[in-house]
């Protein structure tokens, strides 16, 4: 069940408006964002597109509250009305792209995580996360995340893991020689991980990957979400 709700207007404000490609966004609301009920990729994924979304709606709202001022003005001797609302929209997307960097990376961080979370539930292992790749932040839930980057925009970037709850009782040696047994295509001696879960997070990177790519093709995508595109496209490389 997806509850969709539209972000961008489906009447062009102005002829303007009506010359230019539209813009489709959009916020979707799920009960598959319940992961410990659903353990849903599908339903997963709609929390960072819809965040992606509007991260670039608002950013686009502040742009057009600044540049109305010049269209309501005539050109002066220096510069015309029309280069100067395109010179407040340029620098708009040189300093805005900074933060919504930041917002894509967390993205991608979440989404990944729920990867590695959701083939560790697969096989039956408990898990929790932490927020982050060195301060200890617990949380079920990988939209716990958020929050927890939320009161702490200094690690906003940081890395976080998802770690397996191994109980007492499975690890004596019976049940662990047991489970190993069954499993040991996924286990990396090693590391001492589940190669099934390590591929999971990646995986998910570039199945974001590639949905963004559709919203582009399918909606006339905004030129920001390029900068969420090429991050998890390239999650292998940043990974290793």
């Amino acid at each position: 069940m997806l509850f969709w709700f539209a972000l961008d207007a489906k009447a062009p404000a102005d002829k303007k408006e009506e010359k230019r490609a539209k813009l489709v966004r959009a916020f979707t609301v799920t009960p598959g964002y319940m992961e410990r009920a659903f353990n849903s990729n599908e339903a997963m994924i709609h929390g960072p597109l819809s965040l992606m979304q509007l991260s670039t709606k608002l950013g686009d709202m502040f742009v057009d509250y600044i540049v109305t001022p010049f269209d309501d003005k005539d050109s002066t001797e220096w510069i015309s009305a029309e280069k100067a609302s395109a010179v407040v929209k340029f620098l708009y997307l040189f300093l805005y792209s900074g933060p919504h960097e930041h917002f894509a990376r967390i993205n991608s961080i979440v989404y990944h995580e729920f990867g590695h979370a959701r083939a560790k539930s697969s096989l039956n292992i408990p898990y929790h996360y932490n927020a982050y790749s060195e301060k200890k932040a617990e949380t079920n839930y990988a939209y716990g995340i958020y929050i927890s980057r939320f009161f702490n925009f200094l690690k906003w970037s940081e890395g976080a893991y998802t770690k397996p709850i191994w109980k007492d009782s499975d690890l004596n040696v019976d049940n662990f020689e047991k489970w190993d047994e069954a499993n040991r295509f996924y286990w990396d001696y090693k590391r001492g991980d589940l190669l099934y879960s390590d591929m999971a997070g990646l995986n998910n990177e570039m199945r974001l990957a590639q949905s963004i790519a559709d919203i582009i093709f399918h909606k006339n995508g905004h030129i920001l979400y390029a900068v969420d595109y090429v991050m998890n496209k390239l999650g292998a490389f940043h990974y290793s």
